[in-house]
């Protein structure tokens, strides 16, 4: 349970929505709507962001940063009223998935071939071909094949 002062700040953490995955290191929007009980909108440095398992982000109503550690994560806006030196927060949860590099194997030319040093006579034919495939496993809608 949270307990507020009756004159603290009213925050809104409006983005990244609760729920929302995201990709380790990609940039994301962040933004806190906050105002005193006047009415007052709270701005700049007077809004601090964290992230549970990133750590502290950084100040401002709107921003854009990027998360550093991959899990189930918290991200918290806390905004203050420096007049009344009174703060309150919002958070969501959301996950920061691991991106995966992407996986490359070369078919061809196989194990078994000769190789020929440069200015040697090469036994069958001085033409090599070297042919691979690849998958990407950050592409939207799931791993993509690469060939």
């Amino acid at each position: 349970m949270n307990v507020l002062n009756a004159n603290a700040p009213y925050v809104t953490l409006v983005k990244p929505q609760s729920g929302a995955v995201v990709d380790l290191g990609q940039t994301i929007d962040f933004q806190c709507d906050a105002t005193t009980v006047d009415g007052v909108p709270i701005v700049g440095a007077d809004i601090h962001w964290g992230s549970a398992l990133s750590g502290p982000l950084p100040s401002g109503e709107k921003m854009h940063g990027a998360l550093t550690t991959p899990g189930l994560d918290t991200i918290t806006c806390t905004a203050t009223d420096s007049g009344r030196g009174l703060a309150a927060s919002a958070s969501v949860s959301i996950t920061v998935g691991t991106a995966k590099a992407p996986a490359m194997l070369i078919t061809q030319p196989d194990r078994a071939e000769i190789w020929v040093k440069q200015g040697a006579p090469a036994p069958f034919s001085s033409t090599i071909d070297f042919k691979a495939t690849a998958q990407d496993f950050n592409v939207g809608g799931g791993p993509g094949n690469l060939d």
